[in-house]
């Protein structure tokens, strides 16, 4: 019986340290200006089978919010994990950590980390951009060719690998620039065996609400007579809904216990900071700093190491979303569980249903707190409290 015991205690630990393992080898492929709508995985018609395998074969996440429409806030928020302020980002921790770190790809011009010296401050040692810069490294032919290149050599290795492009105008070029993005991706997959000891995490920092102007004017467009299309037409508002922020972030690792699924875990784009520095077993519990989702790549079901709530500015419209319901600081609140097409403002509706209103309150608090500097008394607590 001593021996089963000490058997069980020994299995129990390989279990543990193989899920909670340190990651050495960490690619990060952050795409611009790409929401779900455009990926096959998502429900996309658009055909996209090597960003589909890559959800096959490793975690889909459905619920990634972009924190601004501002490229250049998205980016910052993005490096440095936090919504306003700033510290160091997860790359200078990773340096500090003996990590190599490499940005490489395109950039366009309205993202933040578009110059040499941008790059270098936030803490990347090498870099090659699209004008062909390189600093301190070899890059070989092709891009996956520097990356399998890169993860090949014994240390630690981070790279970012940006995607980016200046000429999205039109429903057609959203489709070229996803269809290139999916090549590439595929390219990366036959180097795959190079890899497989890796995390590789897909993703996108803004979205677009092109392809719903679109669709919307041509729909428009077929439902007026010839005469009424020479009189002058008041463009109606687009109703900004949880699916036009959403962004693709799909993970591959051997840290996942079971391939293919999908998860509603709560993500936005300030998740990253701390879920880096988690992957590779950086300490870092400094206030102000939103949570990893590295439990969820390893399958932990533990709510409270999880988000409960995340953010989006839209410049007019800022939002907070709980598990059930987004909330807007402009006093409207909608129940995504029954309401996905948000047509309902709960609070213009008589109901007994008091669960919305204590998210109501709690989100509101939440953002007052953070976001504008007011603190929650506790009769605001006793609040929601009675309500539920």
């Amino acid at each position: 019986m001593y021996k089963l015991w000490i058997i069980m205690v020994w299995a129990l630990t390989i279990l543990s340290n193989s899920l909670f393992a340190k990651e050495s080898k960490i690619l990060l492929i952050v795409v611009d200006q790409l929401t779900i709508d455009w990926v096959g995985a998502y429900g996309s018609p658009l055909k996209t089978p090597a960003m589909d395998r890559l959800a096959e074969n490793g975690l889909r996440f459905t619920t990634n919010w972009q924190v601004s429409n501002n490229h250049v806030h998205a980016e910052q928020a993005f490096l440095h994990g936090r919504y306003e302020g700033h510290d160091k980002t997860f790359v200078d921790h990773l340096k500090q950590a003996n990590y190599r770190t490499y940005y490489l790809g395109e950039v366009q011009d309205k993202a933040y980390l578009n110059e040499p010296e941008k790059i270098i401050n936030s803490g990347f040692e090498y870099f090659h951009l699209n004008s062909g810069s390189i600093k301190s490294f070899e890059l070989k032919n092709n891009l996956e060719n520097t990356i399998l290149n890169i993860f090949q050599k014994p240390e630690a290795s981070f790279v970012l690998l940006r995607l980016s492009s200046e000429s999205l105008k039109t429903k057609a070029d959203y489709k070229s620039y996803t269809e290139k993005i999916d090549e590439l991706l595929n390219k990366l997959e036959v180097l795959d065996e190079g890899l497989e000891q890796s995390t590789i995490i897909f993703t996108s920092l803004t979205g677009t609400k092109l392809h719903n102007k679109i669709n919307h004017n041509l729909t428009k467009g077929l439902q007026l007579s010839p005469s009424e299309k020479k009189k002058k037409q008041i463009p109606e508002k687009l109703i900004l809904k949880d699916q036009d922020v959403k962004l693709p972030l799909i993970v591959k690792s051997h840290l996942i216990p079971k391939k293919g699924l999908y998860t509603r875990d709560l993500v936005d784009t300030s998740s990253f900071f701390k879920t880096i520095l988690d992957l590779a077993e950086i300490d870092y519990k400094k206030d102000g700093f939103t949570k990893s989702f590295k439990p969820s790549i390893c399958g932990d079901l533990d709510p409270f190491k999880k988000r409960n709530w995340i953010y989006c500015d839209m410049g007019k419209d800022k939002m907070l979303r709980s598990w059930d319901f987004v909330y807007y600081v402009s006093e409207k609140i909608y129940g995504l569980g029954f309401d996905p097409e948000q047509k309902v403002n709960l609070l213009s509706v008589k109901t007994n249903d008091k669960i919305y209103a204590g998210e109501r309150l709690r989100l509101k608090m939440i953002y007052e707190r953070d976001f504008l500097g007011i603190q929650p008394s506790s009769n605001d607590y006793q609040k929601i409290e009675t309500i539920k």
